[in-house]
């Protein structure tokens, strides 16, 4: 069984909660309060690592009135290391048998750790376990969100779930055992714009083909969604990143019938992506994703997808348009 303990004498925490920071003064509280309000379920083993990515508001000052907090580690980049390259480096400093990203503008539940602490201590097998999640608009109106696919998967079925792109859990949510993580070099690979994460939980997945990956039914993980967010101004990239995936994991051994689900999928998910730009008639966005390496790449390993995709455009932005005022109907009811 994975140790969650050091056997030097020192104690190791149990739960890294790692939390990058860029221009969060109005929301970073928010998150290291909901931290500290969660472990005190799980007293003394929980470590919370925050960096500062060089911003340009207050945050740092903010940040600093936590910092004498026990179990607090909080630093700042010397230099501006990206959105990515800051999620790699925060990750990169927890010390526990567990890891976890957590959004500056995300938030848990009470009970969160305490979850999933039982979790990991009762499997040993467990590689992956992701909360449940609510969404909470500008407004913090909240917005529904259906999570279809809960239970727990050995590495083979995450591996197939995946990269048929059923549900792809949010970096928040999610909590890793470190020991199965670390051996792949880098949590989230640079090459991703939008879904980083979605490629780490594969590469997961094809190391341990016989561990357990678990999605929970609780609704544990508040998100903060908002325009200004970069996946939200530039939804085209969701189509690029898919494009690198496909074309990354095309040589996974497979059925015929198994690698069709994939191709389907990823039709589907680079013509939402593109719809999306459009449907915020941000024609220049979509003009420029469709023209970049990974996309052309694609499209030239599965020609007929690139003509299925331009085939179903407007019938997808209609259904985006569809789905937007629904859920805009809903939050306005909830008001």
């Amino acid at each position: 069984m994975d140790s969650l303990t050091q056997n030097d004498g020192m104690t190791e925490p149990l739960i890294s909660v790692c939390i990058p920071v860029y221009n969060g003064e109005t929301m970073i509280t928010r998150a290291l309060d909901s931290v500290l309000e969660a472990r005190k379920r799980v007293p003394g083993n929980v470590e919370v690592c925050v960096v500062d990515d060089v911003s340009k508001d207050g945050s740092m000052a903010r940040l600093m009135s936590y910092s004498g907090v026990p179990g607090m580690r909080i630093s700042r980049n010397e230099k501006n290391l990206g959105l990515i390259g800051n999620w790699q480096y925060t990750l990169s400093l927890g010390r526990g048998a567990i890891v976890t990203l957590l959004h500056m503008d995300d938030w848990y539940a009470p009970e969160a750790l305490e979850i999933v602490t039982e979790k990991f201590s009762s499997n040993a097998r467990l590689a992956l376990l992701a909360l449940g999640q609510t969404f909470h608009d500008e407004k913090r109106n909240s917005i529904p969100y259906t999570q279809r696919w809960l239970g727990t998967y050995t590495g083979r079925e995450y591996l197939d779930f995946q990269l048929q792109l059923k549900e792809n859990p949010a970096p928040s949510s999610v909590f890793f055992r470190r020991s199965l993580v670390e051996p792949l070099h880098t949590y989230y690979d640079p090459a991703y714009r939008w879904c980083p994460e979605l490629d780490l939980y594969i590469r997961l997945a094809l190391a341990n083909l016989d561990g357990d990956f678990c999605h929970l039914d609780k609704f544990l993980v508040h998100r903060g969604s908002h325009s200004d967010q970069f996946s939200m101004r530039y939804p085209a990239l969701v189509s690029l990143d898919i494009c690198t995936l496909i074309s990354r994991y095309r040589t996974v051994a497979a059925s015929p019938e198994t690698r069709e689900r994939w191709r389907r999928a990823a039709r589907q998910k680079i013509a939402d992506g593109i719809a999306a730009a459009m449907f915020k008639h941000d024609f220049a966005h979509a003009a420029d994703s469709v023209s970049r390496t990974p996309f052309v790449r694609w499209a030239a390993e599965d020609p007929m997808g690139a003509l299925w995709i331009l085939g179903n455009l407007t019938w997808r932005g209609l259904r985006l348009r569809v789905r937007s005022r629904r859920q805009n109907v809903t939050a306005s009811t909830e008001a």
